[in-house]
Parts: C-alpha cells; sequence; structure tokens
C-alpha cells in the first residue's frame, strides 16, 4: 500500500512547521520534501493551503517578525517606534536564521486587504500591521520624498547586521574562531601599528568566552541602531539652521553641480 497523507492539514500546521525547521536549520535550510514530512502530507497539500516553497517562507516571515505590530501610541515620534521596533528584533529573529537575509533579498510581504490569504491562521498573522503608520511618521517628520531612502538606510542596517551574525553561526569556523584570525592579523602588524593594536582590542571582545562575545555582539548591533538613528534625524534638520527639513540628496546633488564625485 501506498503512504497515506493527511489531507486536512490547515495552513497553521504548515507554517508552525516550517518555523520549527527555520529554528533548526535556518530557512534556507530545508526542503518542501522535509516540510511535508514533518507534517505528515503531501507537496500538493502545501501548495494549496499556502503555496509553494517561497510563499511559504515569505508566512515564516511575517509569523516570527515582531516589527509590524510593535504599537504606535497616540503622540509617538518616528524616531521612539523605530527604536522600540528595532531594538528588540536582533533577539527576536536570532533563533531564526536566514530570515533576516530573505528579508533584505525579498522584502516582507504582507497579507493586503484584497489578497487571497489562509483565514485558518490565527496569532501573528493576524496582529496589527503599523508599517503605514510608522512610514508615515516619517514622512510627517519633513524626510518627505526621502521617506523611503530612510526607510530602506535603517532596516537594512539593521537586518544586515544580523544577517551576518546568522552567517557566522552556520560556518563556526567564521564565528568566535574568525575573529581570532582577524585579531592575530591585525596583531601582527606590529606594536607600533595604532590601527592593529587598536581595532584589535575591540575585535578581542567578539573572541573571547560565548558570553563576552554575546555581550559585544549585543552593543555593537544596539550602536548601529541608535547611530544609524541619529544620523538620519541630523540630516533632517541641520544643526542651527531655523529653515526645516532638507533632502537627504542635498549633499550628493551639491557635489554633482561642483563635478565632484557623489555617493559611496
Amino acid at each position: 500500500m501506498g503512504r497515506k497523507y493527511r489531507v486536512g492539514v490547515t495552513a497553521d500546521e504548515i507554517i508552525e512547521a516550517a518555523v520549527l525547521l527555520t529554528g533548526r536549520k535556518g530557512l534556507d535550510g530545508w526542503s518542501v520534501r522535509e516540510l511535508v514530512s514533518l507534517v505528515g502530507t503531501s507537496p500538493s497539500v502545501v501548495y494549496l493551503r499556502v503555496g509553494d516553497r517561497a510563499a511559504v517562507c515569505h508566512r515564516v516571515v511575517h509569523r516570527v517578525l515582531p516589527m509590524p505590530s510593535t504599537p504606535l501610541r497616540p503622540g509617538t515620534e518616528w524616531k521612539q517606534w523605530f527604536t522600540e521596533a528595532l531594538l528588540p528584533l536582533r533577539t527576536a529573529l536570532r533563533p531564526y536564521p536566514g530570515v533576516a537575509r530573505w528579508i533584505l533579498l525579498h522584502g516582507i510581504r504582507f497579507p493586503g486587504p484584497h489578497e487571497d490569504t489562509p483565514t485558518d491562521v490565527p496569532g501573528p498573522d493576524d496582529a496589527p500591521d503599523n508599517m503605514d503608520r510608522a512610514f508615515g511618521l516619517l514622512r510627517d517628520a519633513g524626510f518627505g520624498d526621502d521617506a523611503g531612502l530612510v526607510f530602506a538606510l535603517i532596516m537594512n542596517s539593521a537586518l544586515t547586521t544580523i544577517a551576518l551574525a546568522d552567517d557566522r553561526l552556520a560556518h563556526p569556523q567564521d564565528g568566535a574562531a574568525g575573529h581570532v584570525a582577524i585579531r592575530d592579523g591585525l596583531r601582527r602588524r606590529g606594536e607600533d601599528s595604532v590601527f592593529g593594536t587598536g581595532l584589535g582590542a575591540y575585535v578581542d571582545r567578539f573572541a573571547g568566552p560565548a558570553e563576552d562575545s554575546e555581550a559585544a555582539e549585543e552593543h555593537y548591533y544596539r550602536t548601529i541602531i541608535q547611530t544609524i538613528l541619529d544620523g538620519v534625524e541630523a540630516r533632517l534638520r541641520p544643526r542651527g539652521s531655523d529653515t526645516g527639513a532638507r533632502h537627504l540628496t542635498d549633499r550628493q546633488d551639491t557635489s554633482q553641480a561642483q563635478g565632484g564625485r557623489a555617493g559611496p
């Protein structure tokens, strides 16, 4: 007799199984065959209930990503909301390697009001989606047409940092051992090298015991978030200026007009 499949599987069961596999193997580390084996169903049922593998991955991202449901209380300013949304993001995504990288490459697909999505998926998929209102905070703050640029700068900085940490976990030789190699390479520049000794001393924080390395990673991530938010805020309203907001691209446009090279 052939293998019997469960045909009454719900979308929620499929997504929860995919979340479990992502925690075990990373978002890119499991196959549809492994997913259907864990759920006890067939690929056709997964496709019918959720979609192809990419669709399942999008639902995993939506399930584990806390940012869209970060409360947006009346009177909340843009910087406060992004601080509250992003500082916990590293802790929330760390158990699910590959999610940050997926978002960088594919974005976040939120079920829209006109999208035909499964209705049997309770919990996080039904959580409030405050992304429109949060993006509106950027426009209202004076970023205007640069709101998209600002959002990309903020999110890419956070997600790239998390994705890099995921890669280090996936390749143990690139974790603490990798930091040891970087530190030792810097030290070989000699004691007279302020670059080698200075940066080497900082890298050493990541090359020690796991607890110390984790504290250094968390401090680095929080500093990235706070620095990028402070930076775009400074570009919004230049110090000593009462002329209000200016475009983040003003400096680029000026350098081009003068014949200089703009951008990185």
